[in-house]
């Protein structure tokens, strides 16, 4: 499984990063809580926290980034088939990865994990919310 960002990782390696960034503990939880866990939207939670964004929730949710994590699914049929999973809570079951083509090409998006189920599922509400959004679905 990918690994997701925690609460550890918050302490050790964004500290060093982000050094002039005081956050609680609680405050870190509800940046992982925001993203899901995401890297790529821990960081950019992290950025908007740095340029004191007191509403760093929308400055994410309006800056480039949400977009890019769906760019590459460009295709017609994909993006059709990507709406059914996008409506869909559980994606199937997980064992080594996904053998459907589209399903690893998101999991390697690190936008779907596998949960202590064994069943592979979105990262997410919010980002299932943000393909939904760009997608149309």
């Amino acid at each position: 499984m990918l690994p997701s960002v925690c609460l550890e990782d918050l302490r050790s390696f964004y500290l060093a990063r982000y050094q002039n960034l005081p956050l609680s503990d609680a405050q870190r939880c509800d940046v992982l809580d925001f993203c899901g866990q995401h890297p790529r939207l821990v960081e950019a939670c992290l950025r908007a926290l740095q340029r004191g964004q007191s509403d760093w929730q929308t400055a994410v949710m309006t800056g480039n980034l949400p977009a890019q994590l769906f760019a590459r699914f460009r295709d017609a049929d994909e993006r059709a088939a990507l709406c059914d999973y996008l409506s869909r809570d559980d994606l199937g079951r997980y064992e080594t990865w996904p053998q459907e083509p589209l399903l690893r090409r998101l999991y390697w998006q690190n936008l779907l994990i596998g949960n202590a189920q064994g069943r592979l599922c979105w990262r997410s509400q919010r980002i299932r919310d943000i393909g939904r959004g760009l997608l149309g679905c």
